[in-house]
């Protein structure tokens, strides 16, 4: 097995939303609403950076030994062989399933050159131009054990969603990695104002995403150009074999006792009950399933604990436990640092 350093970069602007989408709002007769019933429904952002599943799926097609156009060209043999290199099934939280020659993919960040930044710990200090996180705590009696709570905390400056590097700890601010571009399409539904608004995500220069992937086998991954998210963005590819000590620069940056997640987390909502202090922000998520050449959504929606969320666990072992899942982590989620 090898480990390689993927850094991909944008050639276009791009839509990462797995549930977003646009709906038109009904009334309960089933006609369309009036237009200022409609006005909130029109307008959708992309995430900024993809999510390990996303990822996965364009390795996986990039390693295909077989490839093409329309499914039913694939013989048996040609499933055979696909099945081999990169798995039968796509990733599903709820299932513990494995990739061919994919063993592990570390979670997604953003390079600057050789250095790599991730998604601030959401204890730092808002204003702070390197990381500097809560430090001065206060206990509160709960039915549900002691809890710790911070006047460190603003509520109006909110939590820092910037980045941190890894190189020297700097905060960098979110309008230097990304920019953005609204794209209108109208609505047929509405006369007057009728748009409905789609905010894509680039990088500016110098930057791009990277993961680690370890494979199974000696051969090399080819460069080339990919295609994700929504749209179907055209991403150059790039593979260096590099060994992965991620976890290792980001630990250095943490104080102790915390638990920082680098990656998105699929967890219960008992982990706050095994937790003294939590800083977080949740998301959405939802499998898709590919039968016969044809993809259709997954019942179950999950909420997910984003990264750059922070812990303090009340019991170590306890707080593994929720987040211990080698089928999710396998793909880089539940990548759960604690010092």
């Amino acid at each position: 097995m090898k480990t390689y350093k993927v850094t991909f970069t944008p050639l276009e602007p791009y839509f990462f939303g797995n549930e977003k989408g646009f709906a038109y709002p009904k009334s309960k007769d089933g006609n369309q609403t009036n237009k200022s019933q409609f006005s909130n429904q029109y307008f959708i952002r992309s995430e900024a950076l993809p999510s390990q599943s996303t990822l996965l799926g364009a390795l996986r097609y990039h390693l295909l030994p077989k490839k093409k156009s329309n499914w039913s060209d694939y013989t048996p043999e040609d499933k055979a062989l696909n099945n081999e290199a990169v798995g039968e099934q796509s990733f599903d939280p709820a299932y513990d399933r494995t990739f061919g020659r994919i063993k592990k993919i570390s979670p997604v960040f953003i390079q600057q050159g050789g250095n790599i930044l991730v998604p601030v710990p959401m204890n730092h200090i808002k204003g702070k131009t390197t990381y500097d996180p809560f430090s001065e705590y206060k206990t509160v009696i709960t039915p549900f054990g002691d809890r710790y709570y911070t006047e460190e905390y603003n509520a109006k400056d909110g939590i820092c969603t910037d980045y941190m590097s890894l190189a020297e700890g700097a905060i960098v601010e979110r309008s230097v990695i990304f920019k953005t571009e609204t794209r209108i399409g109208i609505n047929r539904f509405a006369k007057k104002n009728g748009f409905f608004k789609k905010e894509y995500y680039t990088l500016n220069k110098g930057f791009s995403f990277g993961a680690y992937i370890t494979l199974d086998g000696d051969s090399k991954p080819k460069d080339g150009v990919l295609f994700l998210g929504q749209g179907k963005s055209a991403f150059a590819f790039s593979f260096v074999e590099e060994e992965n000590k991620l976890t290792e620069q980001v630990k250095k940056r943490l104080p102790e006792g915390v638990a920082y997640c680098l990656s998105d987390t699929f967890t219960e909502p008992e982990i706050y009950d095994a937790s003294k202090f939590s800083v977080t922000d949740t998301k959405t998520y939802r499998a898709y399933s590919r039968q016969g050449g044809r993809v259709s959504k997954e019942a179950v929606l999950y909420r997910v604990i984003s990264a750059g969320s922070v812990f303090i666990p009340a019991d170590i072992e306890a707080f593994a436990d929720f987040v211990r899942k080698d089928n999710v982590n396998r793909i880089g989620y539940n990548e759960i640092i604690i010092k």
